[in-house]
């Protein structure tokens, strides 16, 4: 489960970088807009495996 986790997030981190890395062309407000965005979808990865681990560990 997570080495399919581990492909899946970082495909879709790949899909995102893309648009990440044309904000990053607009300038010092696209760098902001970017690390805005980075944050935002680690934080999402991050509760999803902490998600998973308290699942499969029984942890409510």
């Amino acid at each position: 489960m997570t080495i399919k986790m581990a492909f899946f997030f970082g495909l879709l981190f790949s899909l995102i970088s893309f648009g990440i890395s044309m904000l990053v062309q607009i300038g010092i407000v696209g760098i902001f807009i970017a690390s805005v965005f980075t944050a935002y979808f680690g934080t999402i990865v991050n509760k999803a495996v902490l998600e998973v681990y308290r699942e499969c560990n029984g942890i409510h």
